[in-house]
């Protein structure tokens, strides 16, 4: 009995059989390795009786028995002096599966410790399945269509099923990685089927057909087990395995599924058929290389997200999370005993890698960043590092060529929320009789304060001709973009209003300055309430409301005439205005207007760039990673972070803008020149 960590759990080995019972015990340390065992000479010759059932001698009984005790409960082997465990089903893969070329799998220490992972979820009721972030050609689909068989081959009545990115890859899978294995087997793990070779579905049942079929010599047919187990496939569509039990499904590629059916949305689907009331009825295997954000890989991501079983035994998604790195158990780099050369090869491997590839390398991970190295285009580097990656970052990494800004800095700044999650207050802001105002914590507040003003700036304002106005906007700045419609409709609506406001940067405090401290995210029944709560954030922290105006500008009658507070309205700042086009400021910023548009991607660029680790609110970073500026509609925050920033560039010239034109002079002019008629 042994405890082997793996990847954030504790697999335990059964107790160790005599040693001298073991075959190959008797062998040099070299000598000692797994080999795949021929079936005995004696089963060449079978007899059969009327029914078409084998009639077996006593040995091969003993035989058939021992190798069927060896499928369901595991074996061990010596590997170079190390007595070494493998469990049922990677038994079942090394010493009877057939891969889709033809050819048998090697035997890889990777492997035993996936399939360690596999048998200790599958043990425990309160996971319902794995996934699992696959490298290019590791063979994770093949071992897990090898578990469904290996669930319809010892579970009767089992119902298991595939799905794929498309119904032609789960029929693939189905035809090479299920249908050619199983016709494989030998006899004595082929109960009897409705059809050998079938197009949808293999069914553990006697042939329909009622013509006596060919014996074929060599060939056992068991007596009917009464298995009535099935392994079929199904298009890729939301509903698809939604109703009845499910016993295992692979759910295969969901790393690259189209949009249209979103992995984290099918999942929770799909994850009913597997329990019954608490209790685990099915299990799921969901394994896949990962697209780019858009293709599918976003989906798969919060799916991973919320399998996080390093922090939570019962994770959100029912799912427990499996990685290992590309170099470990990378074709080329294994050794005669299945061990990883990863780095600080051999001379003997070295001499060898040359003759045969015209390059030393030091072992796997020197190949891989070599081959890294040797790719120029940005897009295919990314492809590449999301195909063989050294980590879980490197799986779901973007490429820098499909997103705006610095992806590095992005998902660095990401991991370090995660590992330090900022605390952030949630709540809503109410105007008290002064028509000050005042924050109150609250579940079902929009509003999310990673930091305060100071007590002393609450508040700040100052009385003009034309009613109070700001007194932070040295400090504080805002963008807002609003929702479309004044109620919400019976279905769900893509557009929410998002809003930020930044604290200016500080020389004296420039650590912790120049950044975003509050952010809002709702869709208020009413319009009415959402402008409440852009202005009482912006009278608590003393700056302007800055709209983008694209959605109308019914707020600036608003707050003009029914709170008459018109100072407290941002008009467009000359940043966003084309200096050889002078047009006339606005209230607010218009993302319709081309110069006003691209200097937010060259603001929210720059940001990004020197100042991302300044941006504690994760949500903004992850949709920052999937913004089109040429299709913004569906991006909210970020479209609000971008005129956040206008506003912090603000006037960098002198300009008569409309609400400056509205003020009344202090002491009234006249016009000389002009005569009374």
């Amino acid at each position: 009995m042994q405890v082997h960590s793996i990847y954030g759990i504790d697999y335990t080995s059964p107790e160790y059989p005599e040693r001298n019972t073991i075959k190959g015990y008797n062998l040099l340390y070299s000598q000692q390795k797994w080999v795949r065992e021929p079936i005995p000479d004696s089963f060449d010759d079978i007899g059969f009786d009327d029914d078409g059932n084998a009639k077996l001698t006593p040995e091969q009984e003993e035989y058939v028995n021992s190798e069927l005790d060896r499928i369901k409960h595991g074996h061990y082997f010596f590997n170079k002096g190390e007595l070494t465990y493998i469990t049922g089903v990677n038994y079942l893969y090394l010493q009877y599966y057939t891969l889709e070329d033809g050819t048998a799998p090697e035997y890889r220490d990777v492997d035993r410790k996936w399939f360690y992972f596999l048998e200790y979820c599958y043990n425990r009721e309160y996971i319902h399945g794995i996934i699992r972030i696959k490298k290019r050609r590791e063979g994770a689909s093949s071992q897990a269509a090898c578990f469904l068989l290996w669930i319809a081959l010892t579970n009767p009545q089992s119902n298991c099923g595939i799905i794929s990115d498309g119904g032609k890859n789960a029929k693939k899978v189905f035809k090479t990685m299920i249908v050619k294995a199983f016709n494989g087997f030998p006899a004595f793990l082929q109960p009897r089927v409705e059809d050998p070779d079938p197009e949808t579905k293999l069914v553990f049942a006697k042939p329909k057909s009622k013509k006596r079929q060919k014996k074929v010599k060599g060939q056992l047919y068991n007596k009917d087990r009464g298995l009535q187990s099935e392994i079929n496939w199904e298009n890729t569509t939301l509903n698809a395995y939604d109703s009845g039990r499910v016993s295992a499904i692979l759910i295969d590629e969901a790393g690259k599924w189209e949009v249209d059916v979103p992995i984290n949305q099918y999942w929770p689907i799909v994850q009913k058929t597997l329990v019954q009331g608490i209790k685990r009825k099915g299990f799921a295997l969901m394994i896949s290389t990962v697209n780019d954000a858009e293709n599918g890989g976003a989906a798969y991501k919060k799916v991973w997200d919320g399998s996080d079983h390093f922090n939570n035994k019962i994770t959100g998604t029912g799912l427990y999370r499996y990685f290992s790195p590309a170099f470990d158990g990378f074709p080329g780099f294994i050794d005669e005993y299945g061990f990883s050369i990863t780095e600080n090869a051999s001379a003997e491997m070295r001499k060898m890698l040359f003759e045969t590839y015209g390059r030393e390398y030091d072992g796997a991970i020197d190949f891989l960043k070599q081959q890294r190295e040797n790719i120029k285009d940005p897009t295919a580097k990314s492809e590449e590092i999301r195909m063989n990656p050294f980590n879980e970052k490197e799986a779901f990494s973007i490429s820098q060529a499909k997103c705006h800004f610095n992806v590095n800095n992005i998902t660095d700044q990401i991991d370090r929320i995660k590992e330090k999650q900022p605390y952030l207050r949630r709540g809503k802001f109410y105007q008290k009789e002064d028509k000050t105002c005042e924050w109150m914590d609250s579940s079902d507040g929009g509003w999310y304060i990673l930091k305060f003003p100071k007590e002393e700036d609450k508040n700040r304002r100052h009385m003009t001709d034309s009613g109070w106005a700001p007194a932070n906007t040295a400090k504080y700045a805002n963008g807002i973009d609003p929702h479309r419609h004044s109620h919400t409709k019976g279905k769900k609506e893509l557009s929410h209003t998002a809003a930020w406001i930044g604290e200016r940067f500080d020389s004296t405090d420039s650590d912790n300055t120049g950044m975003p401290v509050a952010f809002y995210f709702d869709r208020p029944k009413e319009k009415d309430h959402m402008y409440d709560q852009m202005l009482y954030a912006c009278i608590y922290y003393g700056t302007r409301v800055h709209f983008e105006t694209d959605a109308g500008d019914d707020y600036y009658g608003y707050y003009k005439k029914v709170k008459e507070l018109v100072k407290y309205i941002r008009w467009t700042p000359t940043c966003a205005m084309d200096p050889l086009k002078p047009g006339k400021a606005v209230p607010g910023t218009s993302s319709k207007d081309p110069f006003a548009l691209s200097k937010q991607l060259e603001l929210g660029i720059a940001f990004i760039e020197h100042h991302c680790h300044k941006i504690w609110f994760l949500d903004l970073l992850e949709e920052a990673l999937e913004y089109d500026h040429s299709e913004r509609q569906i991006y909210d925050k970020t479209v609000a972070f971008l005129i956040m920033l206008i506003d912090m560039m603000g006037d960098t010239r002198a300009t008569q803008t409309a609400d400056k034109a509205e003020e009344k002079p202090l002491i009234a002019t006249y016009n000389l020149l002009k005569r009374n008629n």
